[in-house]
């Protein structure tokens, strides 16, 4: 501190006790105008700083009951999507449950007892890991791996070479072209290339893919399996439906599921749902579009369907 502004300080000091000397003995009147007046000048700042924190502290509630709301709103989100799934399911029972019922009624029981044999191929999903982009890359510039072609363990050029997601699993794992690839309940598409190590994964919405599906559609006494058809990818959002006759009843919010149920996996899988159904005159089929339910690849994990021979068969030979 400079000299100068030290003798302001003090004599800014000094003023300030002389003016208090003067109003403990100045008479009341004089120091009642004074309060006023200092209270009257000091008033707009004051409403100022309570309305400042007025606003902060409305602000703070306001902020405090949003995230609460976005917290119940995502938490009521998940259950919904939760009952969506247990009500998807209990309709496919129903509808497994409605076409048994169907083949009673059309061939009846048979007279004998009937035991279960054991199957001859059984079903086992492979959990694998999606790589991202920036991992993909790395893997296949061959940055990852530190053995060459000589040793017999570099990747298949077909798979590195392909655009597609990567997974991690390859033909080590018995991962082939053609296995389907799930995400829980939902078809997310299937194997394009294999590799030792990896292989890619080609979705329903690309161009080159096509399945066998079925359509399902609700009636008086529940869901009921439709017609069979091919799916088939766009490379848009929406994928189409084909080899729908137009006889058969088709709407908007029909269901797609799997279509090859060959006894090794009964279950259906999902697909998506009819977005649009036209019907043209003098056409054989209807034109059809779905939208999948999972568009893409945005999550870190799928599973591969396997077809293997069922072990317990082998061992007993």
């Amino acid at each position: 501190m400079t000299s100068a502004s030290f003798t302001s300080s003090v004599r800014a000091a000094v003023v300030c006790c002389g003016i208090g000397t003067g109003l403990l003995f100045a008479p009341q009147w004089v120091t009642k105008t004074i309060r006023t007046y200092v209270r009257d000048a000091a008033r707009p700042g004051q409403i100022l700083v309570r309305a400042g924190g007025d606003f902060v502290q409305k602000k703070v509630r306001h902020l405090e009951q949003s995230q609460q709301r976005e917290s119940e709103v995502a938490m009521l989100r998940s259950k919904l999507k939760e009952w969506e799934l247990r009500l998807r399911r209990l309709q496919v029972e129903n509808a497994l449950l409605h076409e048994r019922l169907s083949e009673i009624e059309q061939l009846g029981l048979g007279p004998y007892q009937s035991a279960d044999g054991s199957p001859l191929i059984v079903p086992e999903l492979l959990t694998a890991r999606v790589l991202g982009d920036e991992m993909a890359a790395l893997w296949r510039a061959g940055k990852l791996i530190d053995q060459g072609q000589s040793s017999g363990v570099r990747e298949s050029s077909l798979v590195l070479e392909d655009s597609n997601k990567l997974i991690d699993q390859g033909a080590d794992d018995d991962v082939a072209a053609g296995q389907p690839v799930y995400s829980g309940r939902c078809v997310v598409g299937k194997i394009a290339k294999v590799g030792h190590f990896s292989s890619t994964v080609q979705l329903l919405t690309d161009p080159e893919f096509r399945a066998f599906v079925q359509l399902a559609r609700n009636t008086p006494e529940g869901v009921v399996f439709g017609a069979n058809g091919i799916l088939e990818g766009q490379g848009q959002e929406l994928c189409r439906l084909k080899l729908i006759s137009s006889t058969e009843p088709v709407e908007v919010g029909n269901e797609v599921y799997s279509g090859d149920r060959d006894g090794v996996l009964p279950f259906p899988m999902y697909y998506g749902t009819v977005v649009k159904a036209n019907q043209k005159q003098e056409t054989p089929h209807w034109e059809i579009l779905v939208k999948p339910a999972v568009n893409g690849v945005r999550f870190k994990t799928v599973q591969v369907l396997r077809r293997l021979p069922n072990p317990l068969r082998l061992l007993s030979n």
